[in-house]
């Protein structure tokens, strides 16, 4: 578990253009300690940039969790994913469901349920855009 998390702080902070170098190591894989390393500039903190990309990691896990309906269909026990590398754009996700519903029947329901609510928010911009147009106010 400690090299995905790893993965993961590694991976956000490396998004942040304040920081300049990011790298960990793990001295022993017995035990479960770490080297983190962090170069930022000289305006910024190494501890702000972990504090920032600690943060920014809940918010996107939050936001993807919420976002993608598994976690609430009754039928779906676990759903979880990794990033197996982060230079790599890709994840593999798992899904534990009850034995008379299938993860593909899972996944692609909340999907079609992904896809509808942004069809949704994209009609409801779009009038948005329409009644400012008009002069309506919002």
């Amino acid at each position: 578990m400690l090299y995905q998390d790893l993965t993961l702080i590694y991976s956000q902070l490396l998004k942040d253009p304040q920081v300049l170098f990011a790298g960990y190591k793990i001295p022993h894989p017995l035990e479960h300690k770490f080297v983190l390393r962090i170069q930022t500039t000289p305006d910024y903190s190494p501890q702000e940039a972990f504090t920032n990309a600690i943060t920014d990691l809940i918010s996107e896990i939050s936001l993807m969790e919420e976002r993608f309906k598994l976690l609430k269909d009754p039928q779906v026990l676990f759903a979880g994913y990794k990033i197996p590398h982060p230079l790599e754009h890709k994840f593999v996700l798992r899904i534990q469901t009850t034995p008379d519903y299938s993860p593909q029947e899972a996944f692609t329901n909340a999907i079609t349920d992904l896809i509808s609510e942004i069809s949704l928010m994209e009609e409801r911009f779009k009038d948005a855009v329409r009644d400012r147009q008009e002069g309506s106010p919002i």
